[in-house]
């Protein structure tokens, strides 16, 4: 996964960077070294946006693929990276990702977190996104609720009978 990242940093592409930044995450490398993949890619992004192929418009759709199954549009890559949600990151270990039913999953991670004395409004603006490394739960919101998720009792957070482990706290970015 290094390898793969400091590869994609030499010869970057959007394609490539978002690939590395996957396979780092999932290798549980520093956050520091996604990072710089992530400001890499924005870049990439405006270069992109600036000079695009074909002197064609840029579709900011365009879908990105690896090994040719569709991965992540860009679009979707830039709304991941935007630097001004709230994220944190939870980690539940004894659970299986490619067994768990995500809609279930994601369903009882709601219910823990409005247990927990979250807002079920401000539970419904979350976005969830599930990676493997046993279960990876991104949580990212608004701005907007930047105190209520710093406040959100996440070490509490049982899913599926596992208790969740707090791998990145709420902050701004990623």
């Amino acid at each position: 996964a290094r390898a793969q990242l400091d590869e994609a940093l030499a010869q970057p592409s959007c394609e490539r960077l978002l690939a590395a930044i996957d396979n780092g995450r999932k290798a549980q490398l520093e956050a520091s070294e996604i990072e710089r993949a992530q400001k890499a890619l924005r870049v990439e992004e405006q270069k992109a946006k600036a000079n695009p192929p074909n002197k064609e418009k840029f579709n900011i759709k365009t879908q990105l693929s690896i090994e040719g199954k569709p991965v992540i549009s860009v679009g979707q890559a830039l709304k991941r990276l935007d630097k001004e949600d709230v994220t944190c990151e939870l980690a539940f270990d004894t659970l299986d990702f490619d067994k768990t039913k995500h809609a279930d999953f994601k369903k009882e991670l709601k219910q823990s977190l409005i247990q927990g004395g979250m807002k079920g409004s401000s539970v419904d603006q979350l976005r969830i996104d599930l990676s493997k490394g046993s279960i990876i739960a991104e949580l990212s919101a608004p701005p907007q609720m930047t105190a209520e998720m710093q406040r959100a009792p996440l070490d509490q957070v049982v899913v599926m009978g596992c208790k969740a482990r707090v791998t990145r706290l709420p902050g701004r970015g990623k």
